[in-house]
């Protein structure tokens, strides 16, 4: 006899879940534009997506865990309005989603949690794997088949009635349940919104986007120099983008949609204060964002992206901190303290460069002085 899903969904929305929904374990829809944006290569250090591994497992997720038949896929919504959140021009911004504890275990805890109710239900053992951003797994690709919804213009799964903050899992088990035919739907229909409104425009026709120039990689995942092309359209983002989803207008009114991440309160606020960050140490660093997803970022990219906020944002207030990383023992700081140094319009920058210019002695830094030199001329 197979199981009620409803029963399931049922025992999902007790945990907390926004959406459950179950697919049978095959190929996804997207996989054959996923090949194709490798073979653009705009994945920037993202190279383990090229990886056998992980076309393989693409290719066929069965081979993830070869006794499955069915995904079960939860949803949260983490929309929410952050009352630590200030307008001050002077602070950076981190995504929403960075706000709560990190979670990815929060969601696999959640996760294991259900798969111990559904044992229950069933009275028989669940042997699941769980993918919370792990894997080989095109979560949203899977999200979409169950129904619930569809992969946007911008790559991001959008369900109607919780739009597309949302957090993923999705579970891979031995469940047998009733195949529901999939009928993949387009919730976007003509609207470019988010297009239009990404700040580097690297979201591309065929729902995938060009990693390499999107700011939440470039803030997160890009492992050195940010493109100088790049930097201003960083603005003051700190940590993520959420422009494709602010303006996707199935966002929209849905800020105090209940539950929000479980009920979990936020343990930051999404402005960041630019000088008080710049003065951090590794201490100071890891009290603060420990147990948050900005941790895995570590300092010296954290205080790289601060580098290139304090440059767009021009608070002269910032001036004496800038400085102090022109002389910063990390090559990367101070190529990056070069360039924010130079976006001041002081009779002095052109004097403190060319000084630190005979002095520097790494290839990266000299050349992003001359780089700053030749645009003050």
């Amino acid at each position: 006899m197979k199981p009620n899903f409803d029963l399931i969904k049922a025992e999902a929305k007790n945990l907390g879940f926004s959406f459950c929904g179950h697919t049978p374990i095959r190929q996804t829809p997207h996989f054959m534009n996923y090949l194709h944006a490798l073979d653009e290569n705009h994945f920037g250090d993202l190279s383990f997506l090229s990886q056998p591994y992980v076309v393989i497992g693409r290719r066929d997720p069965s081979s993830l865990h070869p006794s499955a038949k069915t995904a079960i896929v939860l949803g949260i919504n983490y929309n929410t309005n952050n009352a630590k959140a200030t307008k001050a021009t002077n602070y950076g911004h981190i995504s929403k989603y960075a706000i709560f504890p990190d979670y990815h275990n929060v969601l696999r805890e959640k996760s294991q949690e259900l798969i111990h109710a559904i044992e229950k239900l069933t009275g028989q053992d669940l042997p699941g794997r769980i993918f919370v951003d792990s894997g080989p797994v095109m979560e949203k690709d899977f999200a979409a088949m169950t129904g619930a919804g569809s992969v946007g213009k911008n790559s991001l799964f959008i369900q109607p009635e919780t739009g597309s903050f949302l957090f993923l899992s999705v579970i891979f088990t031995n469940l047998d349940l009733d195949e529901e035919p999939y009928k993949e739907i387009d919730l976007c229909g003509d609207c470019n919104l988010c297009r239009e409104a990404c700040p580097t425009r690297c979201i591309q026709d065929n729902r995938t986007i060009k990693v390499d120039e999107c700011l939440s990689y470039l803030t997160i995942e890009h492992q050195g120099v940010i493109p100088i092309n790049l930097r201003k359209k960083l603005s003051n983002h700190i940590f993520g983008c959420d422009v494709c989803q602010t303006v996707c207008p199935y966002n929209r009114g849905k800020s105090t949609l209940a539950p929000v991440f479980f009920g979990i309160q936020p343990v930051l606020g999404q402005a960041v204060d630019i000088a008080g960050s710049l003065v951090m140490n590794e201490k100071l660093f890891v009290q603060k964002y420990k147990n948050t997803v900005i941790h895995r970022l570590g300092l010296i990219r954290f205080l790289r992206n601060c580098l290139i906020a304090a440059g767009n944002i021009r608070d002269l207030s910032f001036l004496p901190l800038i400085v102090n990383y022109i002389k910063h023992c990390d090559p990367l700081l101070r190529a990056h303290a070069v360039w924010s140094f130079s976006q001041y319009n002081t009779k002095d920058v052109r004097d403190i460069l060319e000084k630190h210019q005979k002095i520097e002695k790494s290839a990266l830094v000299i050349e992003e002085i001359s780089f700053a030199l030749q645009a003050i001329d």
